[in-house]
């Protein structure tokens, strides 16, 4: 509420009431409507004033500055000992950017506190017209909000590395997966120097979850480093046997509230003196181990055939019009949103993955029954009796393509140990790469023998698939073999063999193997595999297809060691500073409403927030 000078306040409320307006520029030029003397002169030169507005919309977050028109008569300014015109004098010395005051004098002010002041803003504009001149004032919301932000900056001190010096203090504010990360101070833990890194300087909820970024790619910091610590005890890094940072949920954790805090490094010039690097972590040393798990997108697929009639068959029953002896054919597999596969997605998640053609050029069999063949199939169409089956040798060849999201860096990556005695080979590793996942699918058996059931005297009867990143085969998922009980058997066709199928669900943890391109994107999904004396082979399993193959999840994981740590760029998750108007964090549910409809404001739990580059407040 606007607090009223005292004399302002009893002349209004008075039964006569006579407001003069009054403009004052820089505290150097007096203007009225009419001839004033107020502690200065004010000159008789204000035409109009415009109307003030400013407009807030809290629903969308847009806020527009207040402005002011002001016109005045562009006549000779009283300045002895010389009259010039208004429009030179304000530009002598320039009144632009300068501050305007607007009053409202009532009719018993003796000084300008006793009169009413009703905008406060800075002169943005001057229009000369022939006989007026024209100000247009802006409040100052521009000037405190254009200021080019970091206001705060890491000390220049001999603390912190050189490059880590006067660097701008991110503003963290939100939920955000990966904020900046910079050194703002040195601290002592257990005798070792440490680095302490902050996301902001200002309160934040949390901050964990560190990344280096490095080749354009984000990778986790491993807080425990188990792949490292396999690795590293006949090395000169067998001594290094802490975690690599030290968090809020740590009791050595000694640096600001919600900090990530790292080793120093040794000395480059250390092992020149020791044998081995002394307790400490992986980070002490310049290196560290990193951990990747990312999602995939799909890019394509297909199923391939390849089949030769029997003779047998051909001889009973002839070849189906059209249908070569034998041959080979392709068609397109794609994902598709729902089961019956009627559309087509590009989405490799919760989708029915499974041919997406008219099955032409291939089999009149196969035309019919719209069956997605894996692998050997010379029972399928026919069962185990010899005689029966329709192909003398038919096989499949299945692609699913997808490539990680994420990248993963083909830089700085550590594949050899120096041996701790110097006489003895150094240690080579390969990075490591494996996957997770979740999938659903139908299998169907094709036809088997009725008698004897349950059993059957076929084996080997499975659906096998391999995931592979280049020619590393990184899974081998057997989804099923020869069902045996439990199942229903059922002639469905009439030809006195049983058609089985059934669902089946897999789930993995991760198993980790060995690779030389740890920065390789590609996943191939199929029934192939790679052996490095005979390229590559398919699966020898008879007798199965699949009617879709859905994935749940999948995630590809990465670990790797890096060296150089002291060069990389750091990230954290956080969860940013507190808004001041609710006592809450940013990323936390709030719905708030007034009387006011605009006023109402939601902010989802899961609202992703920004770190600017920016300085700690202001």
């Amino acid at each position: 509420m606007i607090e009223l000078p005292k004399r302002f306040k009893l002349d209004v409320e008075s039964k006569t009431t006579n407001l003069v307006p009054l403009i004052v520029i820089d505290d150097t030029f007096y203007f009225s409507t009419n001839k004033v003397y107020l502690e200065n002169n004010y000159e008789a030169m204000l035409k109009n004033i415009g109307s003030i507005t400013e407009s807030i919309d809290v629903e969308k977050k847009i806020f527009k500055i207040s402005s002011l028109k002001i016109e005045f008569f562009n006549s000779d300014y009283i300045d002895p000992p010389n009259n010039t015109p208004l429009s030179v004098r304000l530009f002598n010395p320039s009144i632009m950017n300068k501050k305007l005051d607007v009053y409202y004098k009532s009719q018993s002010a003796q000084s300008l506190d006793d009169c009413l002041k009703v905008y406060s803003g800075y002169v943005k504009d001057v229009q000369e017209n022939l006989h007026t001149l024209e100000i247009n004032c802006e409040d100052r919301t521009e000037m405190i909000l254009d200021q080019k932000l970091p206001i705060r900056r890491t000390p220049i001190s001999d603390d912190l590395p050189e490059k880590r010096r006067d660097v701008p203090i991110p503003i963290a504010y939100g939920v955000l997966d990966r904020a900046a990360l910079i050194y703002n101070s040195l601290t002592e833990i257990d005798a070792n120097k440490h680095y302490v890194a902050i996301a902001d300087d200002f309160p934040i909820k949390s901050c964990s979850s560190p990344k280096v970024f490095l080749d354009n790619s984000y990778c986790n910091i491993s807080k425990s480093p188990e792949f490292f610590q396999s690795l590293k005890e006949s090395t000169v890094y067998k001594g290094l046997n802490k975690n690599q940072y030290i968090d809020s949920e740590d009791e050595s954790h000694l640096g600001e509230d919600n900090s990530i805090i790292f080793e120093t490094q040794y000395d480059v010039s250390f092992l020149d003196m020791n044998q081995f690097y002394p307790d400490g972590s992986p980070v002490s040393a310049n290196i560290v181990e990193v951990l990747q798990k990312s999602d995939v997108a799909f890019k394509d697929a297909s199923y391939s055939l390849k089949w030769d009639y029997s003779p047998t068959y051909v001889e009973q029953n002839g070849l189906p019009e059209g249908d070569p002896n034998e041959g080979f054919a392709v068609c397109p597999v794609r994902p598709h949103t729902d089961i019956q596969g009627l559309n087509p997605s590009n989405n490799f998640y919760y989708t029915y993955f499974m041919p997406s053609s008219d099955f032409e050029g291939f089999p009149q069999i196969q035309r019919d029954n719209q069956d997605w063949l894996w692998d050997m199939n010379q029972y399928f169409y026919g069962g185990n009796i010899l005689g029966n089956q329709v192909f003398f040798d038919i096989r499949s060849l299945n692609m699913i393509s997808a490539e990680t999201i994420e990248t993963f860096p083909s830089q700085n990556i550590l594949n050899v140990m120096p041996h701790i005695d110097e006489n003895q080979d150094d240690i080579e590793f390969k990075s490591r790469i494996g996957i997770t996942y979740s999938i659903d699918s139908k299998i169907n058996f094709g036809d088997y023998e009725i008698s004897p059931l349950p059993s059957s005297n076929i084996v080997n009867f499975r659906t096998e698939i391999s995931f592979m990143c280049g020619t590393r085969g990184i899974e081998h998922l057997i989804l099923d073999d020869t069902p045996i009980t439990g199942y229903s058997y059922q002639d469905t066709d009439g030809d006195s063999f049983v058609d089985i199928e059934h669902h089946h669900s897999a789930k993995s943890t991760v198993q980790w193997w060995g690779t030389d391109d740890i920065s390789n994107r590609g996943i191939e999904i199929g029934n192939r595999y790679y052996s490095s004396n005979y390229g590559y082979s398919t699966f020898q399993a008879e007798g199965k297809a699949l009617e879709y193959l859905k994935f749940n999840s999948l995630k590809v994981h990465k670990q790797a060691i890096l060296k150089g740590f002291d060069n990389f760029k750091l990230y954290a998750k956080v969860e940013g500073r507190v808004d001041n108007i609710y006592g809450r964090y940013t990323g936390e549910a709030l719905s708030a409403s007034s009387s006011t409809a605009s006023a109402t404001t939601e902010t989802p739990s899961n609202s992703e927030g920004s770190s600017s580059g920016g300085g700690g407040g202001y």
